[in-house]
């Protein structure tokens, strides 16, 4: 029979033969593969195979094979004290260290995760946003040594509460000159184009400017009301139309919440 087989031979081969053939390679294979499992005493307990002689080692496919050496058996295992769970157990215990030193690793690198790291971080406060200013740049409150004359210039020019009208800009824009809210209102105190434009403010970013026009406005709208300083703080922040149209303040989350904020301010500056 021949060692080796063109696929069309193996093909058209007989059940019987092709049978013979493969057991024949099985028997060739299979010893190399236990010589690689088994340990190195129980490899020199087998017998050696027998090199090829030159009268062997010839070119013809016909010629007989080599003697293939005996394949171990289970005794050979037992023989030498190796078992299917004796070996597993040895494999596993070559294994351990290199998996522990890499799940080392893997902790070690979560632990430094620069993700983590970044979330830990408090975020940086955004008071404009809590204002319903424009997310834009933001410069720096007026400090109260400029602010503070401001004041009270235009509040007793005007004839109104000084501490009203710093709780209004504290509403407003927090004292800040470059303040621009999401409506499109400008400045310290927060005047819209049309407001700035009929006050005669040239220039909205200009603090002295914005505050004159800004009292004049909240000194008209007290008058309008009589006085009275809710519906006027209403008046400033949602407009006279919707306050003459309640005749209250205006259900408005956002001015309940700014008439009742400064009010409260105003209650802290009492004696």
């Amino acid at each position: 029979m021949k060692l080796y087989y063109t696929s069309e031979e193996y093909v058209g081969m007989p059940s019987s033969l092709r049978w013979k053939h493969v057991s024949r390679h099985l028997m060739v294979s299979l010893p190399l593969l236990l010589r690689c499992l088994l340990p190195v005493s129980a490899q020199t307990a087998q017998t050696a195979p027998t090199p090829p002689t030159a009268q062997t080692a010839t070119t013809d496919k016909n010629a007989p094979i080599a003697k293939i050496p005996p394949i171990p058996s289970t005794a050979a295992f037992t023989a030498t004290g190796v078992t299917a769970q004796s070996f597993e157990d040895s494999v596993q215990a070559a294994m351990a260290p290199g998996l522990a030193a890499q799940r080392a690793s893997i902790q070690k690198q979560a632990s430094s995760s620069t993700e983590e790291k970044f979330f830990a971080l408090a975020w940086p406060p955004r008071p404009a946003m809590s204002l319903g200013l424009s997310p834009g740049p933001i410069c720096d409150p007026l400090p109260p040594e400029q602010l503070g004359p401001l004041v009270d210039q235009a509040s007793e020019r005007e004839s109104v509460q000084a501490d009203l009208v710093r709780a209004v800009i504290k509403q407003e824009s927090g004292g800040r000159p470059c303040a621009i809210s999401v409506k499109g209102a400008q400045g310290v105190m927060q005047l819209m184009p049309d407001t700035a434009q009929e006050f005669g403010v040239a220039d909205p970013f200009d603090p002295k400017q914005n505050i004159d026009a800004g009292v004049k406005l909240l000194k008209s709208l007290l008058t309008k009301y009589k006085g009275d300083v809710s519906l006027a703080l209403a008046a400033y922040n949602a407009g006279s139309a919707q306050v003459d149209k309640d005749k209250a303040i205006p259900q408005i989350p956002e001015t309940v919440n700014y008439v009742s904020d400064i009010l409260e301010e105003l209650n802290k500056k009492k004696p």
